[in-house]
């Protein structure tokens, strides 16, 4: 499916006192450090996107199988589901989202 490192990526903060660093850990690769270049707020939001990048996908395409176009017009199709599955589906995506720190 994709060509990059598989998951888990983790978020580790090094460094510090006045010299930290906003680290992500690439599954079992390595650790990418982001140049610090931001308030430390804006950093640590933004390696935590990071490392959940792979979660993020997942969770799109696990729930993509179920939305499909509408042959007949321009809206789409929700494969029939019951409510508790469509509260599942909307579950994952909630907690890869907040995982991520947009939430």
């Amino acid at each position: 499916m994709s060509k990059h490192t598989p998951g888990p990526w983790t978020f580790v903060q090094g460094g510090s006192g006045d010299f930290p660093t906003w680290n992500v850990r690439i599954g079992t690769r390595g650790v990418m450090t982001l140049p610090s270049t931001a308030s430390m707020e804006t950093m640590d939001a933004d390696a935590r996107l990071i490392a959940t990048a792979p979660k993020l996908l997942r969770e799109l395409a696990w729930i993509r199988q179920f939305i499909h176009k509408d042959a007949t017009g321009p809206g789409v199709v929700i494969r029939n589901a019951s409510g508790e599955e469509i509260a599942v589906w909307l579950d994952r995506v909630d907690a890869a989202i907040a995982e991520a720190g947009a939430a």
